[in-house]
């Protein structure tokens, strides 16, 4: 098999808590998109290249992908969950690796369990409500007489 670059994944599951709503709001965005910027951030300050980065969902369900360039992964997995826990995000989170050889999702954090991936009905779902939310947007932007710039 050809040596691929190694994935790291990061799976947020926070609780819905009344006294946790008021840290962690239901559908933020938002954060979702600051939380991947610091984890990038954070690998890379580790000395490390960050190839792509991605993520999905609102943050009490958020979900996100490194592609880094060193293998093995041990530096990224450990800047990353340094992050986390500096954040108080540790927590409810999972981050994982992926096994190029066997094809399948190891955990980094915790140590035993299931890596709870998003399955690609979740993806799609994802991705529509977002280009749906930017659309209406946009036509508010459009109304207002704004363009958000």
């Amino acid at each position: 098999m050809l040596a691929t670059d190694p994935i790291i994944a990061v799976r947020l599951a926070i609780p819905e808590h009344v006294l946790l709503a008021l840290l962690f709001p239901a559908d933020n965005r938002w954060a979702t998109l600051l939380l991947r910027r610091l984890l990038r951030n954070r690998i890379e300050t580790a000395g490390l290249t960050v190839k792509s980065s991605d993520s999905g969902f609102q943050l009490n369900r958020s979900f996100y992908l490194f592609t880094v360039v060193e293998r093995p992964a041990g530096r990224a997995l450990a800047a990353v969950q340094e992050e986390l826990a500096a954040t108080g995000l540790l927590a409810w989170a999972q981050i994982a690796w992926r096994d190029q050889d066997e094809l399948v999702w190891r955990l980094s954090h915790p140590k035993a369990g299931i890596f709870d991936r998003p399955s690609q009905e979740e993806f799609d779902a994802d991705i529509r409500l977002a280009s749906e939310t930017l659309e209406r947007i946009q036509k508010l932007q459009q109304s207002d007489g704004t363009s958000g710039q």
